[in-house]
């Protein structure tokens, strides 16, 4: 896949904008984030925009990602463990997301409600905050 973006960015004229990297992802955002998390305005974040799309839970990519996104940057989430979100495991939905589902007509909802909480209470312990502009589930999966 890196091999194939690193293409697609090289077709696109993006080498000066874009990367490819084909490596550990939580690693790689915390080498990346700033040393200063109080005053992010005197070190530049590294990344303007990072689309988390794992198989399963998007959950242990959040702390690294709030991290090293930039101010005013956005921070596009997948997760595809609906049976977790949804009721089906509530241990590991807690486990995970620090909140308990419910099995009901509105579970889709509530999921979606639980994963942003998520990625907010990550964001709150590095004082910043999140703006959701979208969000959707859809079928087996979530997008934030």
């Amino acid at each position: 896949a890196a091999v194939a973006c690193a293409q697609n960015i090289k077709d696109n004229n993006c080498t000066d904008r874009c990367i490819s990297q084909c490596s550990d992802a939580v690693l790689h955002m915390m080498e990346k984030r700033p040393n200063d998390t109080k005053d992010r305005r005197k070190q530049h974040a590294t990344y303007d925009v990072i689309d988390i799309d794992p198989y399963g839970s998007c959950a242990p990519f959040l702390d690294a990602a709030v991290q090293c996104i930039s101010d005013g940057g956005m921070l596009c989430i997948t997760s595809t463990d609906m049976t977790v979100l949804a009721g089906n495991f509530a241990e590991s939905c807690f486990s995970r997301y620090g909140a308990m589902p419910t099995k009901a007509k509105h579970m889709h909802e509530f999921a979606l409600r639980i994963v942003l909480h998520a990625v907010e209470a990550n964001a709150n312990k590095y004082g910043r905050h999140i703006e959701p502009v979208l969000s959707v589930s859809i079928d087996f999966y979530l997008r934030l």
